[in-house]
């Protein structure tokens, strides 16, 4: 009977060892899903953030095109010359919006 006793013993503490160890992996899955939620919240909030700052240095660009315009109209430029200005400040604005954006990445991919 003691062998039995002993057996019984040894296959409790086997399963309890199981289950504490199953609980244990459970728990730090968990917490490594809770740093990586917080992880990209955080990432979340700086693009938004980001993406906040681009939008109104968007708003507060100067419409070059009606300027280029109105400056052509007044000073008699030939049309061909003020669409020259036109397409200039029109790349002007996209490179400097290129650069934002490659800003932008570079600080989500750090």
């Amino acid at each position: 009977m003691r062998a039995g006793r002993i057996s019984r013993i040894a296959a409790a503490a086997l399963v309890v060892g199981v289950a504490v160890a199953a609980g244990a992996a459970g728990w730090r899955a968990f917490n490594a899903q809770a740093q990586a939620l917080a992880a990209q919240q955080k990432a979340i909030a700086q693009l938004q953030s980001q993406v906040a700052s681009l939008r109104a240095r968007g708003a507060n660009q100067v419409d070059w095109t009606a300027i280029a315009a109105e400056v052509a109209a007044k000073a008699s430029i030939p049309a061909a010359m003020s669409v020259a200005i036109t397409v200039c400040s029109d790349v002007a604005a996209a490179c400097c919006f290129a650069d934002a954006d490659s800003r932008a990445a570079d600080a989500f991919a750090s």
